[in-house]
């Protein structure tokens, strides 16, 4: 059996987790929020350039009005890029975590390791795969201790049929 690599147990705190998956997906969201946006300025300036003639405004008022309007928009977007980019890293983290948790768990599994515990940080998705999975592990121990006491049981009774010189 090959040792558990003891940096294992810390890799769960790192930024990304499972980086290509969490970048693609903060991506995808920041995406659609931006293109979410784009569309509604459209919406708004559509919306405000037929309501300016109703408003008797100068020329330098109406500009003006227009550039505070478009700034107010644009400092709008990036609040709304930077919570929902903020939202959706914090979310991600807690699901892809626990998924990084368990891959590295079932690997453990594989290898033969069944003492270490699985765990998870408080606050985490996936508590009840994580409780699944611990029931597993014990009933893979126990019948992996199973089978070690029928082969010592078999190996001393091959032992003691075996003729001895």
């Amino acid at each position: 059996m090959t040792p558990i690599n003891p940096r294992a147990r810390f890799a769960r705190k790192r930024f990304l987790v499972k980086p290509a998956l969490q970048l693609k997906f903060l991506g995808f969201t920041l995406l659609i929020v931006f293109l979410s946006s784009v569309g509604v300025y459209f919406v708004f300036e559509s919306t405000l350039w037929s309501s300016l003639p109703l408003i008797p405004l100068s020329p330098a008022q109406t500009a003006t009005l227009e550039s505070s309007l478009r700034l107010s928009f644009l400092c709008m977007l990036l609040i709304l890029l930077a919570a929902c980019g903020l939202e959706g890293y914090l979310y991600f983290h807690r699901v892809v975590g626990p998924l990084f948790a368990l891959e590295r768990e079932l690997k453990r599994i594989a290898e033969g390791h069944f003492d270490h515990p699985a765990r998870l940080r408080t606050g985490d998705e996936l508590q009840d795969i994580f409780k699944t999975l611990e029931t597993a592990k014990q009933s893979l121990k126990d019948r992996s201790e199973q089978d070690r006491k029928k082969i010592l049981a078999l190996q001393e009774e091959i032992s003691r049929l075996q003729p001895r010189p």
